[in-house]
């Protein structure tokens, strides 16, 4: 975009009509052109901004999650665990992962999962919640139901020696 040479063909002498309307046609023609470079400067910027991926499994606080971390300066998106596939998450190329929470259970068979490829990527992969269990019972881990309960509440971890495959 050349704005010199654009500006200079829609100039005050060269209208014919009111330099009113002139005055208002150029400044709608800069808002378009401010607005223009504006989207591409923010795609140039994200080719190589570090970007947080949140993936999201229907926790209430997900967007705190991700408020919190914006307001440290950290660039986060929130996606619905549906649409994290491992094409997606080749094109994202976050920097870490955080899998949130949700209504779910990782007992049930059909409970949502994120792609395997989370935990290939050699990059830190924080679970909350139901993104724990899910990270956990993924690894190789045991889930057990809660007495009278979910599995959610007071949770007893024992040390073993198994390693993680």
């Amino acid at each position: 975009m050349r704005l010199e040479s654009d500006i200079l063909k829609i100039s005050f002498s060269t209208c014919k009509i009111s330099k009113l309307y002139c005055r208002k046609f150029v400044e709608r023609f800069l808002l378009q052109y401010l607005r223009r470079l504006e989207v591409k400067l923010i795609s140039l910027l994200m080719q190589n901004h570090q970007r947080l991926l949140i993936i999201d499994f229907g926790s209430q606080v997900t967007q705190l999650i991700a408020r919190r971390f914006r307001e440290l300066s950290v660039y986060c998106e929130i996606h619905p665990f549906q649409n994290v596939t491992e094409e997606f998450l080749k094109k994202f190329k976050a920097k870490a992962i955080i899998l949130s929470g949700g209504p779910a259970s990782v007992i049930e068979k059909k409970s949502p999962k994120p792609p395997k490829l989370v935990f290939e990527l050699d990059i830190p992969v924080l679970g909350i919640c139901y993104g724990q269990q899910v990270m956990m019972a993924m690894l190789g881990g045991n889930v057990d139901k809660g007495i009278g309960t979910a599995e959610f509440g007071r949770a007893y971890v024992q040390k073993t020696d198994n390693k993680i495959p």
